[in-house]
């Protein structure tokens, strides 16, 4: 394994996954202490609004995060820099209108609907607004830096910085004795967002100074768009499909209930994070050898990253299988039963790790489209499983059914990739 023998390579990996590491930690310590100093309850309708701002962030943000780093990628390799800065701006401002109708429909919502009082619905809403605007500054401006293979800067203030800062004021309110509503953490959480936001943003602006010019080219706005409309679906129902299944829950189960759900779920994002950080590392490398028409190389770098992403992803369920319920236990004896839900929905990493990155893989071709009406499809599976299984297993139904929808939609995106582009992402396809 030649690539372990690439300091640079294996500097940055560490970083970031150590970074991930500690950050995930802070945010299990954070669930933690709200969990046992504030309540399970608090911990449920926490989590059930996080999930909705998360979705509600992606809608605004209308996909340009998630094509930032390809397109990123090959305006820098071109040298269009006029289109560069013309693709910010598009982004950026639509983020702002989509974002503003989204924020007064929750605010009407809560005030006529569901017959809040005006001061609470006003201060609700100016978190949700807070929330949308700078977890799209987060992502937009940190998948930018990733394309610019800036990967620690564009990263570590969101993996990192923000949950560290969000647990040392958690364990500071816990050690003053303070008592907090959810309405107060929320505020809390929104004032951790702008912080790192502003971190993020001074990397964002060093690293693209020279390379934005006084004027934009807004010649090709229309295939942008076209190119990122259709990772909305895709990226609410890949990378917030969790958040999804949380809001299903809330309907259908107590916010007690939900937190053990929440939490069995963050494990699962913690085994998650290494995978990422592989993936981050080596899809720009991917990505430009795709610019240069240079297959072997493609398949060269896949081989790479699937190779490492398969050892991590056996490693990690081996890690959860042993000590799984032991961590479940310091949040409460309730949490306990979250076993199964949880060794259920780690199932998810190895699948996608055996599968490869095939949903980026159509991306970097053109095929984003393919993608969301697979996501969608595996949507509707996922939802139809808890209907019928909630009722018989209760949580256990919707973990099979996140797990069950994962599997589908991984082999799915894989058949895609080789039909249509032609390349088999698969470390099937590789001697490990």
């Amino acid at each position: 394994m030649k690539f372990l023998n690439d300091k640079t390579f294996m500097l940055k990996i560490s970083i970031l996954t150590g970074g991930r590491l500690l950050g995930a930690f802070a945010t299990f310590l954070s669930s933690l202490l709200i969990a046992r100093y504030f309540g399970s309850d608090i911990l449920g309708q926490y989590s059930i609004f996080l999930a909705l701002a998360s979705v509600l962030a992606v809608i605004a943000a209308g996909g340009f995060p998630s094509i930032a780093t390809v397109f990123t990628t090959s305006f820098i390799s071109k040298n269009k820099y006029a289109e560069f800065k013309g693709f910010i701006n598009i982004a950026t401002t639509q983020t702002i209108f989509f974002g503003s109708i989204i924020v007064l429909g929750f605010f009407f919502y809560n005030l006529f609907v569901d017959d809040r009082p005006f001061i609470y619905a006003l201060g609700i809403s100016i978190i949700l607004a807070t929330i949308i605007w700078t977890s799209f500054l987060c992502n937009f401006y940190g998948l930018i830096l990733v394309g610019l293979e800036k990967q620690t800067h564009g990263l570590l203030p969101e993996i990192l910085f923000k949950p560290i800062l969000f647990f040392t004021i958690m364990i500071a309110v816990a050690l003053l004795g303070i008592s907090i509503d959810t309405f107060s953490l929320l505020a809390i959480l929104a004032f951790v967002f702008v912080i790192t936001t502003l971190i993020l943003q001074r990397s964002f602006l060093k690293f693209t100074a020279d390379l934005l010019p006084s004027h934009a080219n807004y010649d090709h706005k229309t295939q942008w768009r076209h190119a990122a409309y259709p990772w909305i679906l895709t990226t609410i129902i890949w990378d917030f499909f969790v958040e999804l299944h949380i809001l299903m829950a809330g309907f259908l189960a107590s916010s007690a209930e939900v937190a053990i759900l929440h939490i069995a779920f963050r494990f699962r994002m913690l085994a998650s994070f290494g995978m990422r950080s592989v993936y981050m590392l080596y899809m720009p490398k991917i990505i430009a050898a795709n610019a240069k028409g240079d297959e072997t190389e493609i398949y060269t770098l896949l081989s790479k990253l699937n190779r490492i992403s398969i050892l991590y992803a056996v490693a990690t369920i081996m890690f959860f299988a042993i000590f799984g319920n032991f961590l479940l236990s310091i949040f409460g004896e309730e949490f306990i039963r979250g076993w199964a839900l949880l060794m259920t929905v780690l199932s998810t990493i190895l699948i996608r790790a055996i599968m490869g990155p095939s949903n980026m893989i159509l991306s970097m071709k053109g095929f984003q489209k393919t993608s969301a009406v697979v996501m969608v499809g595996c949507l509707c599976i996922s939802i139809i499983m808890v209907y019928f299984l909630y009722p018989i297993l209760g949580l256990l139904g919707i973990a099979i059914a996140y797990a069950v929808s994962n599997f589908v939609a991984s082999v799915t995106l894989w058949g895609c990739a080789i039909k249509f582009t032609k390349i088999n992402s698969s470390i099937l396809t590789f001697k490990l």
